[in-house]
C-alpha cells in the first residue's frame, strides 16, 4: 500500500466520536459568515470546476442581489454586476425571477445576453458559459445566488447538490428573522 492509500484508509482523529455529529455541523458551528462565503467560492471552483464565480446575497428590501464574494472578475465587471435586479439581462437575474437554476452553455448564443450590454461584459471577463443557482434555506426562502463561470462555451456538469449545500450553509450564518417577501411563495415552488 502506498502513502496516499494509507492516508485515505487511516481513521481521521479529528472526526468527532459522537455518532450523531457530522463534520459539516461542527464546521458550521465554528464558522462565521466570511468563512462560509469563502468556502462556498472554494467549492464552486474546485467541485464545480468554475474558472470564476460569484456569491450574491438576496436583498429583500430591493428585491435584487448584491455581490458578497467573488473570485476571478475584473473591477469593471464587478461594478456592472454589483447590484442585479430582475430587469438586468443576466443568468442570475433570470434565476432571480424564476427561482430556478439557469444553465447557459454558450453565452454568445443565449437570448438572455444577445444584443445586450451584458454580453460584452461577460465576454470581456472570459465567461463563455455560466450557471446561476438560487440558494435557499431548508424552508425554501431565497438567500442568494451562486454563479459559476466557465471559459469554454460547452455544456458543464450541473451543480445542484453544491448549490443545495451552499444554501444550507449560508442559512446558518445570515441574520435570522429578517422578513423576506418571497418566504411564503418560495416554499410552494
Amino acid at each position: 500500500m502506498n502513502e496516499t492509500q494509507r492516508q485515505q484508509t487511516a481513521p481521521a482523529a479529528w472526526i468527532p466520536a459522537r455518532p450523531d455529529a457530522s463534520v459539516a455541523d461542527d464546521f458550521l458551528a465554528l464558522a462565521d459568515r466570511v468563512v462560509v462565503e469563502v468556502a462556498i467560492l472554494l467549492a464552486a471552483r474546485t467541485v464545480g470546476g468554475a474558472a470564476a464565480c460569484d456569491l450574491q446575497i438576496y436583498d429583500s428590501g430591493t428585491g435584487g442581489l448584491r455581490i458578497a464574494r467573488h473570485k476571478g472578475f475584473t473591477p469593471e465587471s464587478l461594478d456592472y454586476f454589483a447590484a442585479v435586479d430582475p430587469s438586468v439581462p443576466s443568468a442570475c437575474g433570470t434565476a432571480l425571477v424564476t427561482r430556478h437554476c439557469v444553465l447557459i452553455d454558450d453565452v454568445a448564443a443565449s437570448p438572455i445576453f444577445r444584443g445586450r450590454p451584458t454580453l460584452d461584459v461577460m465576454l470581456a471577463v472570459g465567461s463563455r458559459a455560466v450557471h446561476s443557482y438560487p440558494l435557499h434555506d431548508s424552508g425554501g426562502t431565497l438567500l442568494g445566488m451562486l454563479s459559476l463561470h466557465y471559459p469554454i462555451a460547452e455544456p458543464h456538469a450541473a451543480q445542484e447538490q453544491l448549490a443545495w449545500a451552499a444554501g444550507l450553509a449560508l442559512a446558518e450564518v445570515l441574520p435570522r428573522g429578517v422578513p423576506r417577501p418571497d418566504a411564503v411563495s418560495a416554499g410552494r415552488r
